[in-house]
């Protein structure tokens, strides 16, 4: 099962801190912006400041707009780390657990959240700068977002007819199997979903 996500279907809510805004593009059946199972959001920094806590969920970022984001973690032996997310696509996975401060170096950046519940899903997420194609791997749930460009999805299997997603929309795949689908495209964010229940 397939369904694509339009623009005008995303939730704009406020972080869960209260100190900023985020656009939410889809989120597990039930959640909300305090407990859900996977939620996928963007949001822009346009000053450095704390993150909320999100201490059960794993986190993934990847930099959509701007340039120069530092994320600076005080890790659980009290020794800091810094990601640097420097060039569009640039990304970080860290625990939503962890003290986290974003600092912009050269004004504002957008950038583009998946967060997943440790106890029930793990995640890759994978970003192509350049035209590619891509054989998606078994997964609950394979979630893409093109940037600039739309996005092309063909089905190896032929259970669907193909079908294209626009830019800006995100592309939600239910339950897929491996060598059953291809997408193609550019400045695309990847997002694979794996149960562990």
């Amino acid at each position: 099962m397939f369904k694509i996500i339009s623009p005008e279907q995303f939730r704009h809510l406020l972080w869960k801190n209260g100190k900023g805004k985020t656009v939410e593009l889809a989120v597990s059946q039930g959640g909300d912006v305090a407990d859900f199972d996977w939620r996928i959001s963007m949001a822009s920094i346009v000053e450095n400041g704390e993150f909320s806590d999100f201490h059960q969920y794993m986190r993934y970022m990847v930099l959509v707009e701007g340039c120069d984001l530092e994320l600076h973690y005080l890790t659980a032996d009290k020794n800091n780390s810094i990601d640097y997310l420097t060039h569009p696509l640039d990304q970080a996975t860290f625990d939503g657990s962890c003290p986290t401060v974003g600092k912009v170096k050269s004004g504002a950046i957008t950038n583009f959240n998946l967060m997943v519940k440790k106890t029930k899903y793990s995640a890759d997420v994978t970003t192509y700068k350049q035209q590619t194609k891509v054989t998606l791997n078994q997964a609950k749930f394979v979630f893409a977002f093109g940037i600039e460009s739309s996005l092309n999805c063909h089905s190896i299997t032929q259970t669907v007819a193909d079908f294209e997603v626009p830019a800006g929309h995100l592309l939600q795949l239910d339950n897929v199997e491996n060598n059953s689908v291809t997408l193609s495209g550019k400045q695309m964010i990847l997002l694979h979903l794996y149960s562990k229940g």
